[in-house]
């Protein structure tokens, strides 16, 4: 079984500017590729925290219910990048792996790539 694991983390900035002094985001994602013999598997895990100065007219509700209420959407939004992320993902990995042409552009782009040299 070969078993792979990738972490990316980043931070984000918000503009305007004056936002980032009131909002912090830290987000961590670990994909990791299992294989056994003609199966495979990627899964996506991840963490978000976020903390943001409570600004009017929000500062009057409870702490809880915004917490309740971001937790909520932000786990959605994740689930929903994450579903289109390995869709694609598959996709591309069907492609490169039936089509010669596609395996020796990929290639050549990879050897283009900033991160590459």
């Amino acid at each position: 079984m070969l078993k792979c694991v990738h972490r990316v983390q980043f931070r984000v900035l918000l503009c305007p500017p004056k936002l980032n002094n009131r909002f912090d985001m830290d987000a961590l994602t670990e994909m990791r590729w299992n294989t056994t013999g003609e199966q495979a598997e990627v899964e996506l895990k991840g963490s978000l925290n976020v903390w943001c100065e409570k600004l009017p007219p929000f500062h009057i509700m409870p702490t809880r219910v915004l917490q309740g209420a971001s937790n909520a959407v932000l786990g959605a939004m994740y689930r929903t990048l994450s579903r289109i992320f390995l869709n694609s993902l598959m996709k591309d990995y069907e492609k490169w792996a039936n089509d010669a042409d596609y395996r020796a552009l990929r290639a050549q782009r990879s050897k283009l790539s900033p991160s590459s040299e």
